[in-house]
């Protein structure tokens, strides 16, 4: 195990990266907001950094949800890096791109984005990421969870492992190399390539029956497509609307 730690170690500082472990942290993100206050308190330009935890004490997803992150039983990383600003928008389905490539990569089939980027296995939740933008900058936190091994946890019908569904299981560490990759590989991708990528992992599919919010009523709606900055196209009735992804109830 140790010598495989040091392959990812290796292997990220390669790419001009910094790397942090500990063993238990109240939140990643909140790590890598010290990192970069930490920088730009000494006038230092604010490097590429991974920060990795064991467990969390308090970790956060979108809207200030609570991620569950009891140790070794997941993989919770920070990734910290400068950033353009002309990109920010494209990062939340970029992040959805390569959660869902690293995991489908693993052979495992069902791997399903619901927007922006929380990550399902036959429909039960196994990831999600939570985007955090300093300015000036901007300097961009993405922090990353993903459910590996449940040990002895009772199952909930709602939250999937990457591990029950694998025949020989991967480590965090193992997840963590191949997460980075595709990581690395989704920043440098075109929009083109991304949003064609997010709608082949995209959980809704064309013609299916949703919910819309349209000011204040809900209405029945079919979904279409996504657009390239993405919004949803749906179809209300005999009309069809672009709506923001904020205003779709699945």
């Amino acid at each position: 195990m140790k010598n495989y730690w040091e392959n990812v170690v290796s292997t990220i500082i390669s790419k001009q990266w910094s790397f942090i472990k500990i063993s238990e942290v109240n939140s990643t993100n909140e790590l890598g907001k010290k990192i970069i206050k930490k920088y730009k308190e000494n006038g230092n330009y604010i490097p590429s950094c991974v920060v990795i935890a064991e467990g969390q004490k308090s970790g956060r997803g979108r809207s200030g949800r609570v991620w569950i992150s009891p140790k070794n039983m997941g993989l919770y990383v920070s990734f910290v890096f400068p950033y353009s600003s002309e990109s920010i928008s494209s990062l939340p389905y970029r992040i959805g791109v390569a959660v869902a490539d690293t995991i489908s990569g693993l052979g495992i089939s069902d791997v399903r984005v619901k927007w922006p980027n929380d990550v399902y296995i036959n429909g039960a939740k196994v990831a999600g990421s939570l985007i955090e933008v300093i300015y000036p900058g901007p300097s961009c936190i993405v922090g990353v969870g993903i459910n590996v091994s449940p040990q002895n946890l009772e199952l909930d019908r709602e939250i999937a492992f990457v591990n029950q569904f694998l025949k020989e299981e991967i480590t965090i560490s193992e997840l963590l190399l191949k997460l980075f990759k595709s990581f690395l590989k989704v920043l440098e991708s075109s929009r083109e390539e991304v949003f064609k990528s997010y709608r082949s992992f995209l959980r809704l599919r064309s013609g299916e029956a949703i919910k819309v919010r349209i000011g204040s009523k809900i209405v029945d709606a079919t979904f279409v497509n996504l657009t390239d900055d993405g919004r949803f196209i749906v179809k209300v009735g005999e009309e069809e609307r672009v709506l923001l992804a904020e205003e779709v109830i699945e």
